[in-house]
């Protein structure tokens, strides 16, 4: 049987490693390397990437929010408010949806099977499934307010 600090090791360094092939993800999908998502730079690419990479941080990894900032110099409040927006362009956005799929395409590659989700949605089609409600229910009370 595994000691508790080799489980916590293997732990660690899954994470580690994994951190490692979202950002290659990124860099191979975008062109925007590690130290660019980690700087404070606000050019719209940049923080696309960075929020993809906070996004897939949160969602596959058992970091907690104030560690994901940390890893990209950003408070744990950035981190909420990446994962927001990059649900919310994943369903409103094809262009930001297209490079989100090829990070998610490389990534999987890399890993050599499927990811799968550690917290939150269970998969990216239950946050498209959510959205969907969402967007349907605010197009029909549009068009109740049209309509009176």
């Amino acid at each position: 049987m595994e000691s508790y600090y080799s489980y916590v090791g293997t732990y660690v360094e899954k994470n580690l490693e994994l951190q490692e092939l979202i950002f290659n993800a990124i860099e191979s999908a975008l062109e925007i390397d590690s130290r660019s998502i980690q700087s404070s730079s606000r050019k719209r690419d940049v923080v696309e990437a960075r929020h993809i990479f906070m996004y897939l941080m949160a969602e596959r990894t058992h970091k907690s929010l104030e560690k994901i900032g940390k890893i990209v110099n950003r408070a744990h409040s950035s981190v909420i408010h990446a994962k927001k927006q990059t649900e919310a362009l994943i369903i409103t956005n094809k262009d930001f949806r297209s490079k989100y799929y090829m990070i998610i395409n490389r990534l999987e590659n890399s890993l050599g099977h499927q990811i799968e989700p550690s917290s939150g949605f269970s998969t990216t089609s239950d946050t498209v499934k959510t959205f969907s409600i969402k967007m349907e229910k605010l197009h029909n009370l549009q068009t109740q307010i049209n309509n009176y």
